[in-house]
């Protein structure tokens, strides 16, 4: 079972984040499913966010995900709504909607319901897009749902920095 980062640490992460994206005068955007608004929250919990921060949707629901985002209902029937190819266009369409040089998509399942033989509780996915560069990061996480959602938004934002740095 993991431990849930302190929200020190997490603040820490989103400051760390904010330094280069500013420097490179990049901006980002979030489509949150299972964090739920996580990555926003700690991103503006730090003062000078606005300068790279541009929005976000929380696109809980599959409803949410496809008429509101305008992510594919192909994609979702043929890949499942857990799942990289999910998590990229969720990024790609946030990228494209906020009008920011980088797109972040968030889904998975954090329990303690949900998941299936494909996609159990736990798996999560992480699409990143810029103008250079199309990631994902693909976690499998033990732990209560608290703990996996902020694990998810700790190693989220430590991805997120690798890709804006390289």
């Amino acid at each position: 079972m993991s431990e849930k980062p302190s929200d020190e640490l997490l603040f820490h992460h989103a400051e760390r984040l904010l330094y280069p994206l500013k420097l490179k005068k990049m901006t980002i955007a979030f489509a949150e499913s299972v964090t739920a608004g996580g990555f926003m929250y700690y991103l503006t919990s730090v003062p000078g966010a606005s300068e790279v921060f541009k929005g976000g949707i929380v696109a809980y629901s599959n409803e949410i995900k496809t008429d509101v985002l305008g992510v594919s209902k192909e994609t979702i029937e043929r890949y499942g709504v857990v799942s990289k190819e999910v998590a990229i266009e969720m990024a790609k369409k946030v990228r494209e909607m906020m009008g920011t040089t980088i797109g972040v998509g968030i889904t998975g399942y954090a329990g303690p319901e949900g998941g299936d033989e494909f996609a159990p509780v736990g798996q999560i996915y992480i699409g990143y897009v810029d103008n250079d560069c199309e990631d994902d990061l693909e976690l499998n996480l033990k732990g209560e749902r608290e703990e996996i959602r902020f694990d998810i938004i700790m190693k989220g934002l430590g991805r997120i920095l690798r890709n804006v740095v390289l």
